[in-house]
């Protein structure tokens, strides 16, 4: 059911940026977390996006969307520095968006996002076949991807769609950050990969710095602004599926992200982007390497056709465990592959022979 709404705006402030060009205002509506809203930045960028408004809201089915009042204003800053964008507004209302056919003054709902069904992304944007559902009910599908399908969209998501300055006192430490909500793997695979790498400095709630590591610091920054400075001018950005990985994802920085097996649509796309693999000594091996050679071009070329070289829902649910694994995964999907062109090429000949019978 579709429907049309005014939203009763229970507190709003608007920011606009002091350098704004005046030109014709295009609004949209995101009522999402902070991460979802800067996987949607490509798609307000080729729709022409320059007002967005940030709608604090809390979903009562699904608690885990939330955007506060307060983190919206604190994404202010970081929105107003893209070039694209001029004003950015922040209103608070209780009702939620996704199915509203029109807004009162609004152009794009980016809140339809949450309708896409991502059997049928997944296809048509990968070149995946939606009905060999591998590993997951759903194939993986990135959230750049899904909030370009809701408006009609197609978008290149290896490409760097987010600018922040980089804050050169951390260029040779690693910035980590580690969401409790979104963990895969236990306590002990961090230390282990963590312990003597160097400096770290960790971004997020307190909470995520539990990890008793020499020479580690917790940060605390004043806005998200800030906080992508410090991931733009950090070594190495390393965590869990979060805000900061989002950030570190959309400005294409040199990055490894433990994967979320539960919700497969937030993973490292484009140049510089790895996937820990599930076995800490690994782990440490790979990051080892990427911090000894600084992110050498033909490293970084020979790393990822040694860990890309699987399909994407194979590199996402971590089959990169062992050294032999992506090669004996490639192996048996191009024997799947054979085998159902094989069984496609003899029910052609049974039905042109019935056919001519």
């Amino acid at each position: 059911m579709s429907w049309n709404v005014h939203i009763p705006r229970l507190r709003t402030e608007v920011v606009e940026a002091p350098e704004a060009i005046f030109r014709s205002e295009r609004t949209a509506i995101h009522s999402g977390r902070l991460g979802d809203v800067i996987y949607s930045l490509p798609t307000c960028r080729a729709l022409g996006i320059n007002h967005l408004i940030l709608n604090a809201y809390t979903d009562c089915e699904n608690p885990r969307r939330t955007l506060t009042f307060r983190a919206a204003q604190e994404m202010i800053p970081l929105l107003l520095h893209q070039p694209y964008m001029s004003k950015v507004s922040v209103s608070e209302c209780d009702l939620p968006l996704e199915r509203a056919w029109s807004i009162e003054g609004i152009h794009y709902n980016l809140d339809r996002a949450h309708l896409v069904d991502r059997r049928f992304v997944a296809p048509v944007l990968q070149k995946l076949p939606h009905r060999l559902r591998w590993f997951s009910e759903e194939s993986p599908v990135h959230l750049a991807q899904i909030y370009a399908a809701s408006q009609g969209l197609h978008i290149n998501p290896e490409e760097a769609w987010l600018q922040a300055p980089a804050n050169d006192s951390v260029k040779d430490t690693i910035v980590v950050s580690l969401t409790p909500r979104w963990r895969s793997y236990p306590k002990h695979y961090w230390k282990t990969l963590l312990s003597g790498l160097g400096p770290i400095l960790f971004v997020g709630h307190p909470q995520e710095a539990e990890l008793d590591l020499p020479g580690a610091q917790w940060v605390e920054t004043k806005n998200h602004l800030e906080l992508a400075s410090l991931v733009r001018g950090a070594r190495l950005f390393l965590g869990t599926v979060s805000f900061p990985y989002a950030l570190a994802e959309a400005m294409k920085v040199p990055r490894a992200v433990e994967p979320c097996y539960r919700q497969l649509d937030a993973f490292p796309i484009g140049r510089d982007g790895y996937v820990l693999p599930a076995n800490p000594l690994l782990a440490r091996h790979l990051v080892s390497k990427l911090l000894a050679l600084k992110f050498n071009s033909n490293f970084s070329l020979q790393t990822r056709r040694f860990y890309y070289r699987l399909p994407l829902q194979a590199r996402t649910l971590g089959f990169c465990t062992t050294l032999y694994a992506p090669r004996l995964c490639q192996l048996l999907w191009q024997r799947l592959r054979a085998s159902m062109g094989s069984l496609f090429r003899r029910l052609t000949r049974r039905n042109a022979s019935s056919h001519a019978v």
